[in-house]
């Protein structure tokens, strides 16, 4: 009987270790899941809040103009590819097209996915920060034109 009964409890701490430790994977990945969307958002804000902090002495026309970009794309319509094609609009910055991961109506023009025939264009500007990288080298397959992500052009005015 006492062989029996250690032989189950020996079972049951292995059960709760090894159920602990199929909870804390669950648990890790839903945290590290949690700390990439918070990066995210935090390279978001800090880009917004630059840009808008230089707003008062220069605005992305001007380098646009500056260095002869004369028709653009804007390649991710969230939140900053809306305020980048609000400000450009202003400034009669030449916007062929706009390209999303879904298609989708923003002020009267519909967005096209990557898939799409790009047309050319001077440059195409990235607003997805955070997967820049991938996203330039999927552009580059498709595009001649110059690929500049929007943060490179707020941190360089």
């Amino acid at each position: 009987m006492k062989n029996w009964v250690g032989k189950n409890i020996s079972a049951y701490i292995l059960g709760l270790i090894c159920g602990g430790c199929i909870i804390n994977t669950f648990q890790s990945k839903k945290i590290i899941a949690y700390c990439r969307e918070k990066d995210k958002y935090l390279e978001m804000f800090l880009l917004m809040n630059s840009w808008v902090y230089k707003l008062r002495r220069r605005k992305v026309s001007d380098y646009l103009k500056e260095n002869s970009f004369h028709s653009v794309a804007i390649y991710g319509m969230g939140y900053i590819g809306e305020n980048l094609y609000e400000d450009l609009l202003c400034d009669n910055i030449e916007i062929k097209y706009l390209i999303d991961q879904n298609v989708r109506q923003i002020k009267g023009r519909f967005t096209q996915t990557m898939d799409e025939n790009i047309e050319p264009v001077d440059v195409i500007i990235v607003t997805a920060l955070y997967d820049y990288d991938k996203i330039k080298l999927k552009l580059q397959r498709r595009s001649n034109a110059c690929i500049l992500s929007l943060a490179e052009i707020i941190y360089t005015m």
